[in-house]
């Protein structure tokens, strides 16, 4: 199983890259404006693919200009795939928005199967109307939950030589249910104070409204709560429910993206020529490919940690230098070694001297490291 996903990476500029250089050449625009996941639609971006394993363990990234449509990013996912490996069977998970018939025709031409999110709302009317037919239901929906009151049900729709595995579970019921009626609270207040009501249609609030073109309003009935649904084409031997638990390692891929920016610091990006900011991308990449590598060696030895965890073992080891008067000679005094810095060190083979000892001369120093 690999997952593919997307995220954007805004910079503290509203500049785009020319799309010709000063000798008239085609340039690759990687700095230019696009949809932001972080809400800077203002801000140049650069948009950063990530395919990973289950595990999280990193198997490759591409960088793209930031007005690039986020399924546009698998066919050179694809291409660099079969061009690093020898692939004997692989099945690709990724969300709803890689779902288009040019990359559903894209992984039937490489024989790849896939599981990706479907757009329930924007189905065809036969599938629309399987989806909502409460008939052909089975118990459970490979969510794994301990209760057997919330373990929902689900569904197999057969279409187009593909499977829809759409899924119901009480508690996503429930959270759907609140989030519709604090929306509609708030849509009602501002319909009431409004003379265009019909204006509501391109604010967002579309999917609760519906305008039958009289001029008024109605609210859309709550039939979609509850409901998700996945698209499986090729995987023929992975059962509904086991697809369904794949598809939700999704959310691997989601926690690798807030790693990278928040424990990594991917971001602020303080370049601006293509060549920079891709050298940086790849550092940072590089620095990823360590982490989680060393966090599944050491979840291998026992001992789970998150990378603030590690972040804060590893800066613990410290060494103080004294300088004795009169010699001038210097002194290192490291520091003690915590259990979980110990841990990482043994990871990568290293060890701890935490005794004292006199420092290295000075044309020595610069290819010894003190301490370790």
């Amino acid at each position: 199983m690999l997952f593919h996903d997307c995220t954007t990476l805004a910079f503290d500029t509203e500049h785009e890259d020319a799309e010709t250089d000063a000798a008239g050449q085609q340039t690759d625009r990687l700095l230019a404006k696009g949809f932001s996941k972080d809400g800077r639609h203002h801000r140049s971006q650069v948009m950063l693919a990530l395919m990973v394993t289950s595990e999280g363990l990193p198997i490759g990234h591409d960088l793209f200009p930031g007005n690039t449509w986020e399924g546009h990013t698998l066919k050179a996912a694809i291409a660099a795939l079969e061009q690093r490996f020898r692939i004997a069977k692989v099945t690709l998970v990724a969300d709803a928005a890689l779902l288009g018939k040019d990359n559903q025709a894209l992984l039937q031409a490489h024989d790849l199967p896939c599981i990706l999110g479907y757009r329930m709302k924007s189905a065809p009317a036969s599938v629309k109307a399987a989806l909502l037919d409460e008939t052909g239901y089975r118990p459970g929906a490979g969510h794994g939950a301990q209760n057997e009151a919330e373990t929902g049900r689900c569904k197999v729709i057969e279409h187009d030589g593909s499977r829809i595995i759409v899924t119901w579970l009480p508690a996503r019921a429930r959270k759907d249910a609140h989030r519709r009626d604090k929306a509609i609270e708030k849509i009602q207040k501002k319909i009431r104070r409004s003379a265009r009501p019909a204006s509501f249609s391109s604010r967002g609030y579309s999917r609760f409204l519906s305008f039958p073109g009289d001029g008024k309003v109605t609210l859309e009935a709550a039939r979609w709560d509850g409901l998700h649904a996945i698209l499986v084409h090729g995987a023929d031997d992975l059962p509904p429910t086991e697809a369904v638990a794949r598809s939700h390692q999704l959310r691997e891929i989601e926690a690798c993206f807030r790693t990278n920016k928040h424990d990594l610091k991917i971001r602020p990006v303080h370049h601006w020529t293509p060549r920079r900011v891709r050298a940086h991308i790849a550092i940072c990449y590089i620095a990823f490919c360590c982490l989680q590598h060393l966090r599944k060696r050491l979840d291998m030895l026992g001992h789970p940690m998150s990378p603030a965890r590690i972040r804060k073992a590893l800066n613990a080891l410290q060494v103080s230098i004294l300088r004795r008067k009169g010699t001038s000679k210097q002194y290192a005094m490291p520091s003690p070694l915590t259990t979980e810095a110990r841990r990482i060190l043994k990871c990568g083979g290293l060890t701890w001297n935490e005794a004292p000892f006199p420092m290295p001369s000075e044309q020595r120093r610069n290819t010894t490291a003190p301490g370790c």
